[in-house]
This record gives structure tokens, C-alpha cells and sequence, in this order.
């Protein structure tokens, strides 16, 4: 340690070299965050800030992928925003399959409970609904079997061909 220009013969006030490095490295080194994050908050000014309908949008797309990630038998989607009347408001996604809508009575692939499971398929009027409705049966060993389960055409995914199970 240099002693010479300290006026109490080598005590007090004195730093050496490595102790002002010391120091200087510390003051960097706190400064630094600091730097940083002013620097990113500059270059991030420079974007174009997006919207809150564009960010929405942007969620919705997520959303929806995610969807699609997690039930591959889905083909499509919907998607939308709607305000209420007490100034709140909700978004509604979904994902979902195509159907193949009924063409006549016959074996269909019908998903039904996330199965798919083959159906003899037919239409008949429920008077006390006063609509037609979808009935299925499940083939067992040749034969149609009793009782029959009400089929949504939503879930009919395929008509098969040939009349055969």
C-alpha cells in the first residue's frame, strides 16, 4: 500500500489499487440490471404495441391450437368474445369434429362416450316430441341389439358402406 501522499503516515483514509478495483467492479456490477432493463425498455417502445382485441385474438388462437393438441379428433373450431350487460364479458372455445350427417338407415361409426362404435342407424318420428330422431343399435353376433340408444347426428362420424359391421 502507497503511503506517501497520505497525510497520516499510511492510516485512515487510504485505498489501495485492488480495493479501488474492488469497489469500481461492484458499482458496475450494480449498475448493470439497471442499464439493461432500461435498454430493453427502449428497444420494446420501438414495437408496435398490440391492441387489447389483437391480444385477445391472439389467446384465442393459442387456445384453440391447444385444443386441437389435446383432441386430435377434432377438424374444427369456433372461437368468440361476447360483452354482457352488466359490463363483463367471456370467451367461449371450442373444438369439434365434422359430422357426416345421416343419409339413410344403415351402419354408422358413432362416437359415443370417446369411443367410436358401429351403429345400425335409423330415423323415426317421436310423437311426443313432435321431431324425428335418430335410433341405434349395436350389432351382436348378427343381430341388432335391444334397447336401442338415441344417436345426435353430431356424433355420427362415417356412414359404412356394404351394410356390414
Amino acid at each position: 500500500m502507497q503511503t506517501d501522499h497520505n497525510p497520516n503516515g499510511g492510516r485512515g483514509a487510504s485505498l489501495s489499487r485492488r480495493k479501488l478495483f474492488q469497489i469500481a467492479a461492484a458499482g458496475t456490477a450494480a449498475a448493470m440490471p439497471v442499464l439493461t432493463e432500461a435498454a430493453v425498455a427502449e428497444d420494446s417502445s420501438r414495437l408496435p404495441q398490440l391492441t387489447d382485441e389483437q391480444q385477445l385474438d391472439e389467446c384465442i388462437e393459442q387456445l384453440k391450437s391447444i385444443l386441437k393438441r389435446m383432441h386430435p379428433i377434432a377438424e374444427e373450431s369456433a372461437a368468440g368474445y361476447t360483452t354482457h350487460e352488466g359490463g363483463g364479458g367471456g370467451v367461449l372455445v371450442s373444438v369439434y369434429r365434422r359430422s357426416c350427417g345421416w343419409s339413410g338407415p344403415g351402419f354408422y361409426e358413432v362416437f359415443d362416450a370417446g369411443t367410436v362404435r358401429t351403429y345400425w342407424v335409423d330415423r323415426h318420428f317421436s310423437k311426443a316430441e313432435s321431431r324425428f330422431e335418430l335410433w341405434g343399435a349395436i350389432p351382436w353376433d348378427g343381430h341388432l341389439t335391444s334397447p336401442r340408444a338415441l344417436v345426435r347426428e353430431r356424433d355420427l362420424m362415417r356412414k359404412l358402406e356394404g351394410g356390414a359391421a
